[in-house]
């Protein structure tokens, strides 16, 4: 992780600042683009250097202490084999360094260590190799745009939280665009493949922690951002609830989430979505055993039919490997949970949170290898609108200063 990131990282359980220890650390030279972009708002380029491998972010309050692994932070309420395994590797920093403190000892939200095994699994071994499920970098990217309504006049250096990031792509596609901080969080240890392919970015971070109990202050970011990720916790609802308090004030939030017609679209999704109900009860205990992957391995052939289907009516649909079979198959059938919701509900959600220009996502929108997907589910974006001028507060603690704000509530009624 950056180690100036620190200045943004709050204590999941208490939300009291954390203080960083490092243990091994690198200088990365920053490109000319990065220190351009530095200046521009306003960070000084000597914070675009230090790189913490490994290390302890430590609360005071709590007297808890949370593992940064491979350049990763672990910002759980509760302790993993990570912990056990950095905790060998760094048994004498440890001694020295966090005396009087223990590592988290709270206990994680209804199935949610089902939910990291299994997405672990899936995410471990996938590759940037310009393909993510059936879709091409460059639709993932209008995708994403048309997504999240992007403004480049208007919402230029807003900061930027993704819960639910895998391995980054689009956390790096939101940098890349808003050019400001881009905060990407992740239950599975699939945000370690991103911290590590990601960090020579200084203004891209990743951390892994629960939707439940996100560390940092709330109010923090000017986009949040979540893609199908939802509704693969115990209650869809809540995890938004809890999310939307990161949404600062005059901020954009942006939901997507499994809708009814991916289950009930066709006679073929029906009966899908009858094996779903079956078999995904028993694999979500077990996503790595050797029957699931089995199971999953035979799974392969009418995904990758069913997918050459697709690609004659739109070849626009990426070609399905087996290893990208065995991925989607994956993602059906081991999550623990995997609910569907109607459009009107995750906008009933969004009203009761207190967002305004609460719009459904067209899908004739979207690029044509993404339409299908956008039609048979939900994608919903809105605006937390409220009488006080807003400030970008993951800028004023990265840089250190207040940030004036980026438009006045006026703008609310035409940003969309």
């Amino acid at each position: 992780m950056w180690a100036r990131f620190v200045k943004l990282l709050r204590c999941p359980n208490c939300q009291a600042s954390v203080t960083l220890r490092s243990f091994s650390a690198i200088s990365l030279a920053p490109s000319a683009r990065h220190l351009a972009l530095a200046e521009e708002i306003g960070v000084p380029s000597a914070d675009l250097t230090q790189y913490v491998e490994s290390g302890v972010l430590l609360c005071d309050v709590c007297r808890i202490w949370f593992p940064i692994f491979s350049g990763l932070p672990v910002m759980l309420c509760y302790a993993t084999p990570i912990h056990e395994e950095f905790a060998r590797a760094h048994k004498s920093q440890l001694a020295r360094h966090v005396k009087g403190y223990e590592w988290p000892v709270g206990t994680p939200a209804k199935g949610e260590l089902a939910v990291m095994r299994s997405f672990s699994e899936e995410w471990r071994e996938y590759k940037y190799d310009g393909v993510l499920w059936h879709n091409c970098y460059e639709d993932l990217e209008q995708t994403f745009l048309s997504e999240i309504s992007f403004d480049r006049d208007l919402d230029l250096h807003e900061s930027y939280l993704e819960v639910g990031c895998g391995i980054g792509v689009t956390t790096s596609l939101a940098q890349e665009h808003l050019q400001g901080e881009a905060v990407g969080v992740d239950l599975s240890f699939a945000c370690m493949q991103a911290a590590q392919h990601y960090r020579s970015n200084p203004f891209m971070h990743f951390v892994q922690a629960s939707a439940f109990h996100l560390p940092f202050a709330r109010r923090s970011f000017g986009y949040v951002y979540s893609r199908g990720v939802l509704h693969h916790t115990f209650s869809t609802r809540e995890a938004f609830r809890s999310v939307a308090h990161f949404c600062r004030e005059g901020g954009a939030q942006y939901v997507w989430v499994y809708g009814p017609g991916s289950n009930n679209d066709s006679i073929v999704r029906r009966a899908w979505y009858g094996a779903e109900l079956v078999v995904r009860p028993v694999l979500s205990r077990w996503p790595t055993a050797l029957p699931t992957k089995v199971f999953l391995c035979l799974l392969t052939f009418p995904y990758r039919t069913a997918n050459w289907f697709q690609r004659l009516r739109n070849p626009a649909i990426q070609r399905y490997t087996y290893e990208r079979a065995v991925h989607a198959a994956r993602d059906r059938f081991t999550p623990r949970y995997a609910h569907r919701h109607p459009a009107d509900e995750v906008q009933r959600w969004f009203r009761e949170a207190g967002f305004e220009n609460v719009t459904l996502v067209d899908w004739r929108q979207m690029p044509v290898a993404q339409q299908d997907t956008f039609r048979r589910n939900v994608g919903v974006r809105g605006r937390l609108c409220r009488p006080s001028p807003p400030t970008n507060e993951v800028a004023a603690c990265l840089v250190g200063t207040a940030v004036g704000p980026r438009f006045q509530y006026s703008d609310c009624q035409h940003r969309k």
